[in-house]
């Protein structure tokens, strides 16, 4: 999780809690890894076995092999979910020198869904994940995320809390209020009247108190 601090940090608002981290399943990598496997790897090797006069030629060829690897893997390591104690967080980096990125607060969240298609993706237990957003008919898509129920149900458990957190907090903000109201209240008209004592009595029914003010 400190890794997720270190990378993609600067994407985070102050004070923002990061609960875990979707990558997309390596195995989304495997055509691509595998085409660079023949022919940067495979091929160079048969040429340097007939044609031993182009050696340096062929290590070039597998070099930049290698560096095409580790710039798959870094457009796949970029390419993630951040599920924060606010939302969901979806950063994209498709080159060196872009990034992309894109907020939904659990406020907005309609809802969420998966789908595994394919025997491979049966198997190995990875699918796309789809985030409806309320109100405007739009959706948040990973491709090829691994272990997409989880995702589902880590999404749905912060949700929760945020929306239990973000309920209590208004509810006394609310009570917070009335208190104030009902003081200002008392001082104006005296404890003696009837609005007051019907006022209070309802409050104290909500278990709200008239706050004092010093």
């Amino acid at each position: 999780m400190k890794l997720a601090y270190y990378f993609f940090g600067e994407y985070l608002e102050k004070g923002e809690k990061v609960h875990a981290v979707i990558h997309r399943h390596i195995a989304v990598m495997s055509s691509v890894l595998l085409k660079i496997f023949i022919i940067g790897f495979i091929f160079p090797v048969g040429v340097m076995y007939f044609f031993p006069m182009l050696f340096w030629l062929t290590i070039a060829w597998m070099i930049l092999a290698v560096m095409r690897i580790f710039y798959d893997l870094y457009d796949w390591y970029y390419y993630v979910w951040l599920i924060t104690d606010r939302g969901i967080l979806d950063i994209r980096s498709p080159g060196l020198f872009e990034v992309s990125t894109a907020r939904v607060e659990y406020h907005m969240v309609e809802g969420v869904s998966y789908t595994i298609a394919g025997f491979w993706r049966t198997v190995l237990g990875f699918g796309d994940v789809t985030i409806q957003k309320v109100g405007s008919g739009s959706v948040m898509t990973m491709d090829g995320a691994d272990n997409p129920k989880r995702i589902e149900r880590l999404v749905l458990k912060y949700q929760e809390e945020y929306m239990e957190h973000h309920n209590y907090s208004s509810h006394d903000t609310l009570k917070s209020l009335l208190s104030n109201m009902l003081y200002e209240h008392i001082k104006k008209v005296g404890p003696e009247d009837p609005l007051v004592a019907g006022l209070t009595q309802t409050m104290k029914t909500a278990k709200i108190q008239p706050k004092k003010k010093k």
